[in-house]
Parts: structure tokens; C-alpha cells; sequence
């Protein structure tokens, strides 16, 4: 399972949405009635199903559901020396 597969199972459940309306454009406070501390519980629990850390700056600034799987890839991606 991809990285926005996981996130979309994540969201679903914290948000109690369907599958349908998580969608890479879709909006986490707009259309997905995300408040900011949904936000939080989202990426703690992104950063325990993939071993990463989110620090409070990188969650204020995630947007959309494609902002958040960007930035997991972005951290799952070794950085070259």
C-alpha cells in the first residue's frame, strides 16, 4: 500500500469521512471539516505508521491531503550527501 493510501486510511478514521472524499486536492479544514487539532491527531498518527517526525510548523502549514503525503515522501526519502 502507497503512501496516500495509508494517509487515507488515517483520515478516514480520524475524520469519519469517506474514501471518496479524500482526494489529493482535497482540503483538510474546507472540504474535509478538519479544525486544527484534527490536524495534530492526523500527523501523530502519520508519524507513528511511517516512523517519522512532523514538528508543529510542518503541521500548521499542511493544506490538502497531497501537502501531507508530499511531505511524508519528501522525509521518507534519504537525503544525498
Amino acid at each position: 500500500m502507497g503512501a496516500f493510501e495509508r494517509v487515507r486510511t488515517i483520515i478516514v478514521k480520524e475524520l469519519a469521512v469517506g474514501e471518496s472524499e479524500v482526494v489529493g486536492s482535497a482540503m483538510l479544514a474546507d472540504d474535509l471539516d478538519a479544525d486544527s487539532l484534527n490536524k495534530f491527531s492526523i500527523c501523530s498518527s502519520v508519524e507513528e505508521e511511517f516512523g517519522i517526525k512532523i514538528d508543529d510548523e510542518e503541521t500548521m502549514e499542511i493544506e490538502t491531503v497531497g501537502d501531507l503525503v508530499k511531505l511524508i515522501n519528501k522525509k521518507m526519502t534519504p537525503s544525498k550527501p
